[in-house]
This record gives C-alpha cells, structure tokens and sequence, in this order.
C-alpha cells in the first residue's frame, strides 16, 4: 500500500490532482487537501502512484470527508489489497478490447484506414489488418483510439505507434503494435482504461461465483 510522504494520483471526472499522503491506517488513507469541487465527501475515485519497485499501483475507492488537523486532508477509504492492479512498467496488463480505431501511416501515399483493435495495453495493441495494408514492419503509425470509461466516459487518444510484427491468423491479416514513444499522460489513460476493464472482469467473475 501507499506510504505516507508519496505522491498519489487522484482522477475524478476527467480531472486529474496531486497530492501527498499524511498518514495510512487500516481503514483510510488521509492526503492533503485538495482545493477542488470535483473532490467531495461519497465521490468515487481513481487513483495511482509509483512504487518504491518503480511499478504502478492503480486502485478505486471513495472520498469519505475531510479531517481538519495541522495539514487540512481528505480522507479515503483505503482499498482491499485484491482491488490494488500492480502495473510493472516494462510488463503492462493486456486487456481484449474491440475498438474501431482509425491508423494513420506516416508515409507520403499511405491512406488512413478504420478497423478494429483486438486487445490493448499500456506497452501497445493488437488490431485488425484490411486486406489492401501496405502496412510492414518497423513502420511509424499514429492510432486514434477511443477509450470508453465508466459513466460513458470517452477519451480519444491520438497515439504514436511502431508496427512489430505483421502476420496471419485464421486467415485474417494482423499486426501487433508498440507504444515506444506516446506521452506519459496518454499512456496513463490506457493504463486506466485496462485498469477499468480488469475490475469489470473480476467483478463479472465474482458475480458468476455467486450465482453458482
């Protein structure tokens, strides 16, 4: 879990805000305050910081109010460790994810194309090839991609790629792209956005455990 003294990263209604933790208990975590109207008591939120190993820690939780001490702080209720996503930055979690995206080649006479992802990670993506491609490996691309969040939330990131490997697979033309140099504000969105459909996952798991 978070340590007090580090930064943690707070998203709510696609804000973003910065704040440190004062203190961790085993119910809460208080962090300073945050001058904000998108920050009050029962807001659900979105939060994330970097770990001592240098991996992402991602998590939900919900504003439980505010603690008027020497340092003015929100106080969030602290997570169940089974709902804390460790995203290693060499090594994201790759989620299955159907999206129509539009690929823009950054050749001269290369025409942008829409088709469909396959699956997606903060590292790259996996997509649908039409059957005219001239797409090769090592190639540039740039990828608009949308992002569908909770509460029909969407993003469009407007992503740099770099083709890796261009194949078949039951008889479909594929390529497999990497995310080498996006910025870091976009590449967080699609870790959220994996982080997001991991906890969708689980909860439909637990779901279908319970009603067997």
């Amino acid at each position: 879990m978070v340590l007090v003294g580090e930064t943690l990263f707070i998203e709510q209604e696609s804000k973003r805000f910065r704040s440190k933790v004062t203190d961790v208990t085993e119910e809460s975590i208080s962090i300073q305050e945050i001058s904000s109207s998108h920050i009050q008591k029962g807001k659900k939120v979105k939060c994330w910081y970097l770990g001592k190993d240098q991996a992402i820690y991602l998590f939900e939780t919900i504003i439980q109010g505010k603690e008027a001490t020497k340092v003015p702080s929100h106080i969030l209720k602290r997570p169940l460790s089974s709902n804390v996503l460790r995203v290693q930055r060499r090594h994201y979690v790759r989620v299955d994810a159907m999206m129509d995206i539009v690929v823009y080649p950054t050749g001269e006479q290369e025409e942008s194309f829409t088709t469909l992802s396959l699956d997606i990670s903060g590292g790259g993506m996996k997509l649908v090839l039409p059957d005219n491609h001239t797409l090769k490996e090592d190639n540039e691309v740039r990828i608009l991609v949308p992002l569908y969040f909770d509460q029909e939330e969407v993003e469009y990131c407007d992503l740099s790629a770099r083709v890796v490997r261009v194949f078949f697979h039951d008889g479909i033309a594929k390529a497999s792209l990497s995310f080498d140099n996006i910025a870091e504000k976009d590449r967080q969105k699609v870790i959220r956005y994996c982080y997001e459909r991991q906890l969708m996952k689980r909860r439909k798991e637990k779901t279908l455990q319970i009603e067997n």
